[in-house]
């Protein structure tokens, strides 16, 4: 297996990730340990009663929208983890698009989404 460690500021503030390398075929070996970050407020972003998907446009213009390979591991401190899939690395070449975003319904019932920057894959 292999992990990356990466932080996220969800204001968009911070600098562009690293690249993030995948074997084609390669399933449940390669995963990402991640801190969210509110830029704004200099506080870990809160993930409890959020969604966090990960989005990609992959090189065969497929789309993936996968949330089950996402464990958040502390919710107050914005840590969570992402397990790629076979189906991210199923083809070869560079992920067209590629970001994590976090949902959550308020109590008016809208859907509020914040997202990443792009990550390079």
């Amino acid at each position: 297996m292999s992990n990356q460690y990466l932080s996220f500021d969800v204001t968009k503030q911070s600098t562009p990730q690293q690249l993030i390398t995948g074997r084609q075929g390669d399933s449940q070996l390669k995963f990402v340990t991640m801190l969210f970050w509110d830029g704004d407020k200099n506080v870990p972003y809160d993930l409890t009663g959020k969604k966090v998907a990960f989005e990609a446009l992959k090189p065969d213009d497929t789309h993936i929208v996968d949330y089950e390979g996402v464990t958040v591991l502390d919710a107050s401190a914005g840590l969570a983890r992402y397990s790629f899939n076979a189906q991210v690395f199923a083809v070869a070449g560079t992920i067209q698009q590629a970001f994590f975003k976090i949902t959550h319904t308020d109590s008016n019932k809208n859907v509020i989404a914040d997202s990443t920057l792009e990550v390079a894959i």
